[in-house]
């Protein structure tokens, strides 16, 4: 098969994404404090962790992965496979999702520093300005295992172990909000091998 430039342009701009994703999450923001999820909840570590860089570079990377997956649904539509169509709206459905949390992250980054401002810190309106990012966070993954998993579902045009590791991928994105994993780094793994994967077919 040949191999498109969107979908080359959109596999290296999601493994560069993800690969910043993972050091964010596995390295950085547990130096920074950061060990559970109720912590990301704590305005006491929240608030020194408002202007770092590794909080600007990760929503830079939840848009930057928006723009790639465009790239890469826009490839998936044009291939010669089994309901391309259905493949790439999974892609484009994620899409706007991944770039709402990142333009969403620097305004919810302004509105918490407001509350550390106040005298009377609003923990109700930080509650809903996190759920509510980690919930469209939770189905943009989702969405993203939905198309990984169309995807290794096709017969005889990724090779076999493309096709296994991306049903893993797959699921283990689409279940993400209710057994956490490491899925940036899972994300990150599935892309450089769909890039590599892909090109020696």
């Amino acid at each position: 098969m040949k191999f498109g430039n969107d979908l080359a342009i959109g596999s290296a701009t999601l493994s560069f994404a993800f690969l910043l994703h993972s050091v964010i999450l596995l390295i950085l923001e547990p130096a920074m404090g950061f060990q559970e999820f109720a912590d990301f909840f704590d305005l006491e570590k929240i608030i020194p962790a408002l202007n770092s860089g590794a909080w600007l570079v990760g929503n830079l990377m939840h848009v930057l992965t928006g723009f790639g997956l465009l790239f890469l649904a826009a490839g998936v539509a044009s291939l010669d496979i089994q309901r391309p169509g259905a493949s790439a709206a999974f892609g484009f459905a994620a899409a706007p999702l991944f770039v709402i949390i990142g333009m969403s992250g620097f305004v919810g980054q302004q509105l918490v520093g407001l509350l550390a401002d106040t005298a009377q810190r609003d923990a109700a309106l930080l509650g809903m300005i996190i759920g509510s990012r980690t919930m469209i966070l939770y189905a943009a993954i989702a969405l993203f295992g939905g198309m990984i998993l169309m995807l290794s579902a096709q017969p005889r045009r990724l090779p076999l172990w493309l096709r296994l590791y991306g049903v893993i991928a797959g699921v283990a994105a689409l279940v993400f909000a209710l057994f956490p994993t490491p899925i940036p780094l899972i994300l990150f793994l599935w892309c450089v091998a769909f890039l590599l994967g892909y090109k020696t077919r």
